[in-house]
C-alpha cells in the first residue's frame, strides 16, 4: 500500500475478521521445461516457473510483451482465470495464508501494481 493509503489503517481492514486467502499458483513453462524441472532441475533445488497470486477469486501475474518496449502505458499485470492461465501448465498450488485487508484495499494493491509495472520492463 502507499503511505497516503495505508495512514487509516481501520479503512484496509477485512471487516469479518477472516480475511480472503491467497494462493500462489506454479506453472510450468511448456511440456519440455516440466519435465527439466521433474527429473533434473527438482534434485538441485531449481526450476524455471511461471506464477500468478490468486486473490478475492481472480489470478494476477506479471508478463512481459515483446512488443511494448516503447510503450510505458501498457501494464504487465494480467489476469486470468485461476489455475487456468492460456500460455502456460498448471502444475500447483500453494497457500500464503490470508490477508486482513479489505476487497477495497486490495483492489488499490492492484491498480498500483498496474501503473508501477509496465509491461516493457
Amino acid at each position: 500500500l502507499r503511505a497516503g493509503f495505508a495512514a487509516d489503517a481501520a479503512l484496509t481492514r477485512d471487516e469479518s475478521g477472516k480475511g480472503h486467502e491467497v494462493l500462489l499458483h506454479v506453472y510450468d513453462l511448456g511440456p519440455v521445461t516440466g519435465k527439466l524441472n521433474e527429473f533434473v532441475l527438482k534434485g538441485a533445488n531449481l526450476g524455471a516457473f511461471h506464477c500468478g497470486v490468486e486473490v478475492l477469486g481472480d489470478e494476477w501475474s506479471f508478463q512481459g510483451y515483446h512488443d511494448a518496449w516503447d510503450n510505458d502505458a501498457l501494464s504487465g499485470l494480467v489476469r486470468s482465470d485461476p489455475t487456468m492461465h492460456p500460455e502456460y501448465i498448471y502444475r500447483e498450488s500453494i497457500s500464503l495464508g490470508r490477508t486482513l485487508l479489505s476487497d477495497e484495499a486490495i483492489d488499490l494493491v492492484l491498480d498500483n501494481m498496474a501503473e508501477d509495472w509496465p509491461a516493457n520492463t
